[in-house]
């Protein structure tokens, strides 16, 4: 079982845990302030294969769709003040506005240049930028003004309008240090002597010294202390992928995070990158061997899914009914992956009829069928169940019925669909246009389970398939994968079907003409794939690989 909160804890964790969020919020913390952090610890789940290779593998790039868990990923890291100070956050929740302004500065610069730099160039400016945050952090945070290291670097961040003090955070310690890199440059006769912006950082005069002189200094501050910086960056969705006259500037940021930590220096950046973005990023990549080389792309298994929602609820029950802990919690050791199904079955009816051919399902299979293996997505389908029993019965760990399941999970799933349209937005812009003009004609080739040929019938008869970014078949089919709308059967017997998705591969799913396709159950509904008067006596449940919580772990044999 969880470890029990003390008694002084509860009424914070009642504001977390509600009868309206049963399980929590389902995004992240995001903050670094130790009563945040002291809260994440309490319900956040690090016994699980994801964070345990997180720790043994250190990696310096985070990769997850939307809702995996990047952020909790980020911030699970042992940021002892004691080692890592400073430690320097570029929040995503701060960033759209922010970076794309950084993003723009620049680009500028790039296309100022006399020469278009080499990748190799735009990286170190990408690497002094972050020094930049790690020095206004250093400053920002020292006490000891006389400190001669400490002199320096004040110096430095002054006059990049930097102020101590000041409410800045790290995208604008960023920003403000780029264009003033390159308003003190254009004022130089550095140009006249041969160097251009990229090749300035060893002359450039900031504050009396060059940034090559800057970062010297804040390194051995950080050695007497025996401390280490860290930057955290949450940043990557922030980036406007779909345009390709960044394509140099994103190509130098990836390199500079590839090779940002050095043996031997007291200097660490972890970032996470949406794995929506992940195989763009890769075609951007100058060297992706190098670049990618410490990434780790989170994956789930279903049981540990069940798990995180199972500890969130444990603390919800402590809290508001705790006379139910020695009875519903206390005899299950969520350790062990046997005690986790038992846990919820004492809530949930073991069986569920699910929306198309009334057809029985296991409940807990049925639930994660609906997702695509992603934490966030069973937390709203679970809380949407448990909150609305609760409103129903007034009974925090009342029985749930089948009839409250299946209206539950329908308005779960419409949350969960238009995440992932929201977070395909920037490379599939018409996403939603093309879904809605062509799933519904799925129904005319046997629903959700159709041949890769009708497919193709399917998009030749769209009014949608030059909308977006979808220029050909091949687009329309890479924009469904992608999406994780539709995979490839895999097998199926009477009672259900199995199919593979793009989202629990660690590449990309391509299909051939040989394939049949099938249609995942959180776009059959809500897309009409399945007309609801008239359902072929050959539907089958889609279950997508991955979704049994009793299933073989693939992961460790593949190492992803």
């Amino acid at each position: 079982m969880p470890n029990m909160v003390r008694p002084s804890s509860l009424d914070n964790i009642k504001l977390v845990f509600t009868p309206e969020q049963p399980l929590g919020p389902v995004s992240a913390i995001d903050s670094l302030a130790d009563a945040s952090r002291e809260l994440y610890k309490k319900y956040f789940d690090q016994d699980n294969y994801p964070i345990r290779r997180l720790v043994t593998s250190n990696p310096i790039m985070i990769i997850g769709r939307r809702g995996s868990g990047k952020t909790d990923a980020l911030l699970s890291a042992q940021l002892d003040p004691r080692k890592f100070d400073p430690i320097v956050y570029f929040k995503a929740t701060a960033a759209a506005r922010s970076f794309s302004q950084i993003l723009s500065q620049v680009h500028q610069t790039i296309q100022a240049n006399r020469v278009a730099p080499l990748v190799e160039s735009v990286a170190e400016l990408w690497r002094v930028l972050f020094w930049v945050s790690i020095i206004a952090s250093i400053v920002e945070s020292s006490r000891d003004t006389t400190d001669p290291d400490i002199v320096v670097l004040s110096e430095f961040t002054k006059d990049l309008g930097i102020e101590k003090g000041a409410e800045n955070n790290p995208y604008h310690y960023l920003l403000r240090a780029v264009i003033v890199f390159r308003e003190k440059y254009n004022k130089s006769n550095l140009l006249t002597k041969g160097v251009d912006f990229f090749g300035c950082f060893d002359e450039l005069k900031v504050g009396g010294v060059n940034a090559t002189t800057a970062i010297n200094h804040a390194l051995e501050h950080l050695n007497e202390l025996n401390t280490q910086a860290i930057i955290l960056f949450d940043s990557f969705e922030a980036m406007g992928i779909s345009d390709p006259n960044i394509k140099l500037t994103l190509a130098g940021l990836l390199k500079c995070v590839g090779d940002f930590q050095q043996p031997g220096l007291p200097a660490h950046l972890r970032c996470c990158i949406p794995v929506e973005s992940y195989f763009y990023f890769l075609d951007v990549s100058s060297n992706v061997l190098k670049d990618f080389q410490r990434g780790q792309i989170l994956h789930w298994h279903a049981g540990e899914l069940l798990k995180i929602a199972a500890i969130r609820y444990a603390m919800f029950i402590e809290a508001w009914e705790p006379e139910s802990v020695v009875s519903k919690v206390r005899p299950f050791d969520f350790r062990l992956p046997r005690s986790i199904q038992p846990f919820w079955y004492q809530f949930l009816p073991t069986t569920v009829r699910n929306g198309a051919n009334h057809q029985l399902e296991q409940t807990l299979p049925y639930l994660l069928r609906h997702t695509q293996l992603i934490p966030r997505q069973l937390l709203v389908i679970l809380n949407a169940i448990i909150s609305s029993n609760i409103s129903e019965t007034k009974l925090f760990t009342g029985k749930i019925s089948a009839e409250t399941i299946r209206p539950s999970v329908r308005q779960a799933e419409n949350l969960v669909t238009e995440q992932i349209l929201d977070s395909y937005k920037e490379i599939w812009p018409a996403a939603r246009l093309v879904l809605e003009g062509t799933l519904p004609n799925f129904s005319r080739y046997g629903g959700n389970i159709i041949s890769y040929s009708n497919l193709h019938k399917i998009f030749n008869a769209s009014p949608h398939r030059f909308d977006g970014e979808v220029y050909d078949f091949s687009d329309y089919v890479r924009l469904l994968t992608e999406l994780g709308v539709i995979g490839r059967l895999i097998r199926r017997d009477r009672d259900y079907a199995v199919a593979i998705f793009e989202y629990s591969e660690p590449h990309k799913l391509l299909l051939t003409p040989e394939d049949t396709v099938c249609v995942h159950p959180a776009f059959t509904e809500k897309f009409r794939v399945v007309a609801a008067d008239a359902v072929s006596d050959e539907f089958l449940p889609v279950y997508p690989l991955g979704s049994d919580p009793q299933a073989d772990d693939r992961r460790p044999a593949q190492q992803w």
